[in-house]
């Protein structure tokens, strides 16, 4: 029996989040089976982390010699084994799953009650997606929406005050975050930097206009300690950029996530600062 893998999707509604692999089945021997049973082992082949268990399920499958049939195959995840995949993954997703089938096979000249009578066989299955030797998941345009089907490592903006001035300034800044985001979600950790640069640098351009009010309101003291907060955490952005440059050390995925929590609060802080100049 041969398993290729047609698709994977996020089943959505459950906690703990649940993934589905879409298996056809194809009888590539001479005999008839007939399959009672399934499960499987799914392994992230990278560091070989243990993902989990396909559930067991009991069926009554009917596959003649050469012919197929389609199954899906679920297994319930852990959002810390996805913290591990995430942490090692570079860009796609390789997976392997052993699928071990129950059942029974007969010839084409005896019936179901002959080949019962040679006893259950398990047949182990290694599924495949085509032309590779393991269930390969794109990062770009599958894995990053699997991801966020099951709500792993979604950053809500949350109670965002986004004031009408100055014009497109802040729109460019949140839209700089969501690329961050993105970024994050693909693992492309470097790019995560750049774009947590990017809006300290558009919320710069957008307090300019209002600096003496800014002062006024929250102090001098407590401005200048904010200008200086922002430009050490610019400057921890462009060490992480530089080591990664320089080939000595890689970002990591916490190095990441520090930079996206920390410029969310610097861009959630400046809007409603803004929000309240307009209100007054």
């Amino acid at each position: 029996m041969e398993g290729e893998c047609i698709g994977v999707r996020a089943l959505q509604g459950y906690y703990p989040p649940r993934l589905a692999f879409n298996i056809r089945l194809k009888n590539n021997s001479d005999f008839h089976w007939f399959i009672f049973g399934y499960e499987g082992h799914v392994i992230a082949t990278d560091k070989r982390i243990d993902i989990g268990i396909i559930e067991p399920v009991f069926c009554r499958l009917d596959i003649a010699p050469n012919g197929e049939h389609h199954i899906s195959a679920e297994m319930e995840l852990d959002y810390k084994k996805l913290d591990l995949i995430e942490e090692k993954r570079k860009d796609d997703l390789y997976l392997e799953l052993r699928m071990d089938l129950l059942g029974a096979y007969f010839r084409s000249n005896e019936d179901l009650r002959e080949g019962m009578s040679r006893g259950l066989y398990v047949d182990e299955v290694w599924v495949k997606s085509p032309g590779h030797s393991a269930i390969l998941i794109p990062q770009s345009d599958e894995w990053v929406k699997i991801l966020e089907r099951l709500d792993y490592g979604k950053f809500k903006i949350v109670e965002l005050l986004i004031p009408s001035f100055p014009s497109d300034v802040l729109d460019n800044a949140i839209e700089s975050f969501e690329k961050a985001k993105m970024k994050l979600s693909e693992g492309d950790y470097p790019e995560v930097s750049i774009h947590c640069q990017n809006v300290l640098e558009k919320i710069h351009e957008a307090i300019k206009p209002f600096r003496p009010e800014l002062i006024e309101r929250l102090g001098k003291e407590k401005f200048e300690r904010l200008e200086d907060f922002r430009d050490a955490f610019k400057n921890f952005l462009g060490i992480l950029r530089h080591e990664v440059a320089l080939k000595k050390e890689l970002i990591t995925k916490k190095d990441a996530e520090l930079a996206l929590h920390t410029t969310l609060a610097f861009l959630n802080y400046f809007a409603r600062r803004l929000a309240e100049l307009k209100e007054k």
